[in-house]
């Protein structure tokens, strides 16, 4: 028996599919069983009104059979297909998971969710990080007693050096700047490339991932002279040695939830350099360097100087991952398991009390025959 169904929106790489994956394992440990599932193969692949309906009556049908305790949806599409089915399915526990703040979302799903989260369709949300549930709550106050924040664990954190433990910084010539994502507009690598290239300080730059901007950021770089290295997608092994040579890691996105990519830079020892936005700060606190990604000009300009700074100031960095280090056990996958784990423990209920809040009639209100 299954104790917990977990849906991702499709297979492949990605931040919520690396969370599902992780508490997946993570799980069991605790004595509860889990599985992932998908709603389509891949991200390009969109299914018709027709195909989309008969999936939704396959989930209500196998959730029937298997009688999983709860399901949990990542991302607001996929919440409002698969908990609507569960709840039809008598599932007690119904849990969106919400990876990323609420004004860079599509509105017109997130809205739909809050309301099913109302009608007591939705159980319980789940924002990632502080500063995604400030902007839930922000959406719509009435949503506030159906939050819990769960903070993202990733293995990185178990695994990290001791501060007292960790190597030496490098003292080669050139600094290398080392960032890590998808390759997309939000992610604002011009940004960053524009920066290395006003840095006064002899520089280079790794780009660890892949995406459609890759073509246009490599353009960027050839026109501006910088010494940038597109890796393209690595493994967590290859990534990791890409961190062990490098001396800083910076993080331009426009918009976050709480990324797991400064979780994992800090792990392997790296001082970080990160955009001015809540969910960066909800990771490193104060021991990272924030820097605006709104003001054009100026802000390249500040990122050049926190580069040149840097580049100068060993004992800056090395205070700063030090003090990042400090901050990851709240990120251990340890951690988010026994946070899910105590949203499934006993009957699933609304009210304006402590605990675990969302209700679970016998049968939702909007199913109810008039």
């Amino acid at each position: 028996m299954i104790d917990v169904v977990q849906v991702v929106p499709f297979q492949g790489p990605g931040g919520m599919q690396q969370v599902a994956r992780i508490l997946d394992e993570a799980l069991p440990s605790l004595g509860v069983t889990s599985q992932v599932r998908a709603l389509r193969a891949s991200q390009g692949a969109r299914p018709t009104l027709t195909d989309g309906a008969r999936q939704w009556r396959g989930l209500v049908q196998l959730w029937r059979r298997q009688r999983p305790r709860a399901v949990v949806a990542h991302a607001p599409v996929t919440a409002v297909v698969s908990l609507t089915a569960a709840a039809v399915a008598r599932v007690p526990h119904r849990v969106a998971v919400i990876h990323e703040n609420a004004r860079s979302l599509r509105p017109g799903p997130l809205r739909l969710l809050t309301v099913l989260a109302r009608a007591g369709v939705v159980t319980r949300l789940v924002p990632v990080g502080p500063a995604v549930g400030a902007s839930l709550v922000g959406l719509d106050p009435q949503v506030a007693r159906h939050v819990t924040v769960i903070a993202n664990g990733v293995p990185a954190a178990d695994a990290a050096p001791a501060a007292a433990g960790l190597p030496p910084l490098r003292s080669d010539a050139m600094m290398t700047v080392i960032t890590a994502g998808r390759l997309v507009p939000g992610k604002n690598l011009e940004l960053l490339i524009c920066a290395v290239a006003g840095s006064s300080q002899p520089v280079g730059l790794v780009v660890c991932g892949d995406g459609p901007d890759r073509a246009r950021l490599e353009t960027l770089s050839r026109e501006l002279g910088v010494a940038v290295r597109f890796t393209g997608m690595l493994d967590q092994r290859s990534l990791q040695e890409s961190y062990a040579g490098a001396d800083l890691f910076a993080f331009s996105s426009c918009s976050e939830g709480l990324p797991l990519v400064l979780v994992e830079a800090a792990a392997a020892g790296l001082p970080v350099l990160a955009s001015d936005i809540p969910g960066n700060r909800d990771v490193l606190g104060d021991s990272a360097v924030y820097l605006p990604v709104d003001d054009g000009a100026g802000a390249v300009r500040r990122w050049s100087e926190a580069i040149d700074r840097l580049a100068r100031d060993s004992g800056s960095r090395d205070r700063m991952r030090r003090d990042a280090l400090e901050r990851l056990p709240a990120f251990s996958p340890g951690r988010m398991a026994e946070g899910y784990a105590a949203l499934f423990r006993g009957p699933a209920r609304v009210d304006q009390g402590a605990g675990v809040r969302g209700p679970s009639p016998a049968r939702p209100p909007w199913l109810r025959r008039r």
